[in-house]
């Protein structure tokens, strides 16, 4: 669905006789939830993209996407084979 705004802003023909305007970089990549590179990482040099993702979470959401994580870690721990 974003894509679609996208390509639709990117592509969209301009009135006859009005100037051609042309969409910004943030306003093709905000639909789709990107952002460009420079406001990626933070002053630290965080990389904020996942924090970003996790935010846009509701809390059920990170509940179950943690749970899915630990569950994962618990079956890799069961496959791990140990020498004697």
């Amino acid at each position: 669905m974003a894509w679609r705004n996208i390509i639709r802003m990117a592509t969209a023909t301009p009135v006859v006789g009005a100037p051609a305007a042309r969409p910004t970089p943030e306003q093709l990549l905000e639909p789709a939830g990107l952002v460009r590179s420079e406001d990626v990482y933070n002053e630290d040099g965080v990389d904020l993209t996942l924090i970003r993702e996790f935010l846009r979470l509701t809390p059920l959401e990170r509940l179950r996407t943690a749970e899915a994580f630990a569950q994962e870690i618990l079956e890799l721990r069961k496959r791990i084979v140990r020498e004697p």
